[in-house]
């Protein structure tokens, strides 16, 4: 009989073929490795279902409990190239032989015989790994990828080449971070000895990491998504925009005046107070945009 805990894989899994059939063409033209990292979480889902219903026949899963840790690699790997794409816009062709090198290194300890999975077991409500001798390696690895993915991230969001770089990175930092999270906190609990299914919260993690990253893969989208980021500025932004256009007591005129001074910081941050790029771009003179930052900058509504 399948567990109550089957319900968020069956979820996850549906909600993924979802967001495939209503954004069908927008994966397909994300970059590869935002698609390798889609179809690889996807196949993680599918046969943590199928681990679900071999509870009964525990002894005989360990072809796909291999098959479950070969796409937790393969994701892996995937999130770490997606967080170096978004970092470095395109990943050198070292950095993708290691890559390379690493998935391949992974799997193919994986299918060795009894080298990182000896068998498997029946926890209860579904299946687990029991770990060989180089168990420890897999694991590992997986760690070590995720960590790198969230440490890349985490900086580049402070020290990015430019501002959009800064501002997807941390909003790709935001939608790894619980995943992550929850993968290290899984092992540690398992190197306790304590059994553990991450059903509920790894399913529901990787849908959210998912639909961020195919999300924010437009910018202006981007800049919608940080907008919900609770007490940053942009939130305040998106705040101050909404109650122009919907609150009857603001006039038409003030409206317009929250609009263009909003447009106006927006610019100022984006071109990192390059007021030359800043005024091609509002479609004045660079006097106007110094007059005016010199003005805002007087009244506390630019950083100094």
């Amino acid at each position: 009989m399948l567990s109550y805990l089957v319900i968020p894989s069956i979820l996850a899994i549906s909600i993924k073929v979802a967001l495939f059939l209503l954004m069908k063409e927008q994966i397909l033209n994300s970059n590869r490795y935002i698609l390798l990292m889609f179809f690889s979480f996807l196949g993680l889902n599918v046969f943590e279902l199928t681990l679900f219903t071999l509870v009964d026949k525990a002894g005989t899963a360990i072809g796909v409990m291999t098959l479950y840790y070969a796409f937790a690699v393969s994701s892996s790997v995937s999130m770490l190239a997606v967080a170096l794409d978004t970092v470095c816009n395109n990943i050198s062709r070292n950095r993708q032989r290691l890559l390379v090198s690493v998935a391949c290194f992974g799997l193919i300890i994986l299918f060795i015989p009894d080298f990182v999975i000896t068998g498997t077991r029946s926890i209860g409500y579904s299946v687990t790994a029991i770990p060989g001798d180089y168990y420890w390696l897999v694991r590992g690895i997986i760690l070590i990828l995720l960590i790198s993915t969230l440490t890349i991230l985490v900086k580049a969001s402070f020290i990015g080449e430019d501002w959009l770089t800064q501002k997807k990175a941390f909003v790709l930092a935001i939608c790894f971070t619980p995943l992550i999270f929850s993968v290290v906190a899984v092992f540690l609990l398992m190197s306790k000895g304590i059994n553990i299914n991450a059903t509920v919260i790894g399913s529901f993690s990787i849908t959210f990491l998912l639909v961020g990253v195919i999300f924010v893969e437009n910018k202006y989208r981007l800049y919608g998504f940080i907008g919900t980021v609770p007490v940053s500025k942009y939130t305040f932004s998106s705040y101050r925009l909404a109650n122009a256009f919907l609150d009857p007591n603001v006039s038409l005129e003030e409206a317009k005046n929250i609009m263009d001074n909003e447009k106006f910081k927006a610019v100022i941050e984006i071109t990192k107070g390059n007021q030359t790029k800043a005024a091609e771009l509002l479609g004045c003179s660079r006097s106007t945009v110094s007059r005016r930052v010199k003005s805002m900058r007087e009244k506390g509504d630019i950083d100094s």
